[in-house]
């Protein structure tokens, strides 16, 4: 009897032992799963734009024109001959990820000019602010001539203009995708040459997306001269028709056109910056 009394005691003083141990697996069973952190979404693009009247002759008057802009200004003093500065117009844009932004901008003498502009993250490590944008300001003026002149567009050259905006369109998110391809291409061909330096990599796997590279570049001029040779027909001239690179914060000069008698310029510049979300405090 005292035997199976201490077997007893035995098993319970095992059962009680382990009973910690299950109860701490079960709490570990019934806890949440840690989720890795997932990326962050792509923040908002905000983008100013400020156009601007550059002259060869006047006193230098600024004090119309934003302060990025005039440092900007300042820094490219070596390089621009004006010798002072009106403000025309000034333009914020949300950029999306998914196809142009469109604004239009007021020139000088009632002139009014279309802007078009694409941007889109490099995704280059170590760099996250860094933008692709391609900025494309045409004459808008002929559209507000004829209105001027007639009092109301033709019903042909109405069309003509719609046509040309769904082809503008239809072309711009072709060549949006194929400037985020040719972006991605441009760093896997640096990677790769860098590794086959090292004996890393296949050249024929590198010459391979080196030619892909070559073929999107080429169908993108192809379409930008199509899309410029349309808007000429249409009215639209290019005024200024650029791509680049830039960071978020960053205030670029984008371009100069000159205007009539080559005294003055127009002057483009703009400024990126994204709507981040700010850090937790608690």
């Amino acid at each position: 009897m005292r035997h199976v009394v201490r077997v007893a005691i035995a098993a319970l003083t095992l059962f009680v032992a382990a009973a910690p141990g299950r109860a701490q697996q079960a709490s570990a069973d019934s806890a949440p799963k840690k989720v890795p952190n997932a990326p962050d979404p792509l923040p908002r693009r905000g983008f100013n734009v400020v156009l601007l009247l550059g002259d060869l002759q006047g006193a230098d008057a600024q004090d119309s024109i934003p302060v990025a802009a005039r440092k900007a200004l300042s820094d490219m003093k070596d390089f621009l001959p004006y010798k002072s500065y009106r403000l025309l117009d000034t333009q914020w844009i949300i950029g999306g990820t998914s196809g142009p932004a469109l604004t239009r901008l007021r020139g000088a003498e009632e002139q009014e000019y279309e802007l078009e502009l694409r941007a889109s993250p490099l995704l280059t490590p170590g760099d996250p602010r860094a933008l692709s944008v391609r900025f494309v300001l045409r004459d808008g003026d002929v559209a507000g001539a004829a209105t001027k002149l007639d009092q109301q567009r033709s019903i042909e050259q109405s069309q003509k203009e719609m046509a040309v905006a769904l082809f503008r369109a239809e072309t711009g998110r072709e060549i949006y995708q194929l400037e985020q391809e040719r972006d991605d291409l441009t760093l896997q061909v640096n990677k790769g040459r860098q590794q086959v330096e090292v004996g890393m990599q296949n050249p024929d796997e590198v010459k391979r997306l080196a030619t892909r590279l070559d073929s999107v570049n080429r169908r993108i001029s192809d379409l930008k001269r199509t899309q410029d040779t349309k808007a000429e027909k249409a009215g639209g001239r290019p005024v200024i028709d650029t791509s680049f690179r830039m960071d978020d914060g960053e205030t670029v000069v984008v371009g100069t056109s000159k205007v009539k008698g080559g005294v003055k310029a127009l002057i483009a510049l703009l400024t990126a910056t994204s709507d981040r979300p700010k850090a937790s405090t608690k």
